[in-house]
This record gives structure tokens, C-alpha cells and sequence, in this order.
């Protein structure tokens, strides 16, 4: 796999813009013979988890179909070019405060059980094995922005990193050996928000 694939295709093109994305798929049992569970050093690299389960409605489940996918084909809508141009669009454009700052270092701190305070922090000595790693501080601020971006603000506030903390956190939390079955990722990050002590700014 090319890490940063040239958007000109041209292999020997090392300074023009490139382009890097990778999509995974995990069983969720990771019982079936063949499938295993994502390593947790992958998982830590990866932005967005987001879980796909069953329809919950009959209805939907009708629309499941092989009349609604034969001969169908997936519409261009723009170009890797103009992506790149929407990514930078919304980097120069969309700024994090200081006040959203602070509370997103709050937040990753307190998800890691030797640095977690006050009311959440039994919580996390319960449950947690490993928090979550330095590096997703740029996942959670990339995501909060495009957010932020298309809820029409400028500016990165708590209430946008709380909006986006599940998908981009709870998968990386390393929970202790057996907790996977006392307790729900996403359930236990909701918790760790709503318990964490949130002190005046600076």
C-alpha cells in the first residue's frame, strides 16, 4: 500500500499533493474462523469508528433488495483536488478556543486511569486499562472542526467536542481484562463526560 497516494497518479510525483485514507471493517463477534478483532494500536490510529447494526425498523429492512443495487452505480460528485481544498477551506477557517481547548486535554486526561481527577476517576480506575494516547488529540480537534463547520460556527467550543467524543474516542478505550462484557465503550465514555469536573476557565 503507497502511504500517501499522488493525486496525479504519477508515482514519481513527490511534490505535488497527496492523499491518504484508509477504511476498515471489524466483526463485531470476532468469533468466526478467519476474522479478528482490529489491533489496539490500529484502532488508536483510527479516526472514526462507527458502529453499522441492523435496521431497527421493518421498513427499512424491506428496501434491502437486489432489485435496488443491480445495474446501479455510485454518482462523481467531486474529485480528490477539491476535497484536499475543503480540508485546508475548513482548517484555515474554523479556529479552536481556548476555552474547548482546555477542555478537550481535560477530557483525554481524564479517560486514562493514572491521571483521571475527581468524580470520574473511580470510574476509570474501574474500568479502564488504557485511556486514550496524546496523538488523538489531532482526531478529536480535526472532527470537532468539520463539526463545528458544518453547524455553521467558526469557532470550536466544548459543546462541539462533546458532540463528536463517541466516534472518535470510545473505540480507542482499552478496557480491563474482563470488563468487555460489564460494560459498553460508548456508555462508559457518555459517563466519563458527564462525571468530569469541569472547573472555571483560565
Amino acid at each position: 500500500m503507497l502511504p500517501l497516494f499522488p493525486l496525479s497518479c504519477d508515482y514519481n510525483d513527490i511534490d505535488g499533493p497527496r492523499f491518504f485514507m484508509v477504511i476498515c471493517t471489524e466483526n463485531i463477534f470476532g468469533e468466526e474462523e478467519g476474522t479478528f478483532a482490529n489491533p489496539v494500536a490500529q484502532l488508536d490510529r483510527t479516526t472514526l469508528s462507527i458502529n453499522m447494526m441492523d435496521p431497527d425498523d421493518e421498513d427499512d429492512e424491506l428496501k434491502i433488495s437486489a432489485h435496488n443495487v443491480v445495474g446501479k452505480h455510485v454518482e462523481k460528485l467531486t474529485n480528490l483536488y477539491e476535497v484536499l481544498d475543503i480540508a485546508r477551506f475548513i482548517f484555515d477557517n474554523v479556529k479552536i478556543s481556548e476555552y474547548g481547548q482546555q477542555y478537550k486535554v481535560r477530557l483525554l486526561r481524564n479517560t486514562r486511569p493514572h491521571r483521571a481527577q475527581g468524580r470520574v476517576a473511580r470510574t476509570v480506575r474501574e474500568y479502564v486499562r488504557v485511556g486514550i494516547s496524546p496523538r488523538v488529540h489531532f482526531h478529536l480537534e480535526a472532527v470537532a472542526r468539520t463539526f463545528a463547520f458544518f453547524n455553521g460556527d467558526r469557532v470550536i467550543t466544548p459543546d462541539h467536542i462533546k458532540a463528536v467524543a463517541e466516534p472518535v474516542l470510545a473505540h480507542r478505550l482499552v478496557l480491563r481484562e474482563g470488563m468487555e462484557f460489564s460494560v459498553v465503550k460508548e456508555e462508559l465514555l457518555a459517563k466519563i463526560i458527564q462525571d468530569m469536573e469541569v472547573p472555571p476557565w483560565k
